[in-house]
């Protein structure tokens, strides 16, 4: 469970650097789509949650199912072993929808322990 928990709090730091990206660059899908910058800095953000929920035992994620570990895992996937596919438009979704969700979640976990 302890390496559970430092995931956890990595996964939270990503969700906030991803946070402090749409304050910095901003908070519009157009903003994100004309600066790749912006979109690399989000894109490596993802592929680190990613990287550390696989990390997560699967106990952690079966006690949360209202989260989709799989959906980020893959996500995940893409940027990392093909940059050049990924559809930005569903990476802005993931970014300002799935992102602050895994954050609340994430911040509940450490809540129950």
């Amino acid at each position: 469970m302890d390496s559970d928990i430092k995931l956890i709090h990595a996964i939270i730091r990503y969700c906030e650097t991803i946070e402090e990206a749409m304050e910095r660059f901003g908070n519009d899908i157009d903003d994100f789509l004309d600066d790749k910058h912006y979109q690399a800095s989000c894109s490596f953000c993802i592929d680190q949650i990613g990287e550390n929920i696989k990390k997560l035992s699967s106990e952690l994620r079966n006690k949360h199912p209202e989260t989709d570990w799989k959906g980020l895992m893959g996500m995940r996937d893409v940027i990392a072993h093909g940059y050049h596919k990924i559809d930005l438009e569903e990476l802005w979704i993931t970014m300002t929808e799935e992102i602050p969700a895994l954050k609340v979640v994430c911040g509940s976990i450490l809540n129950e322990v």
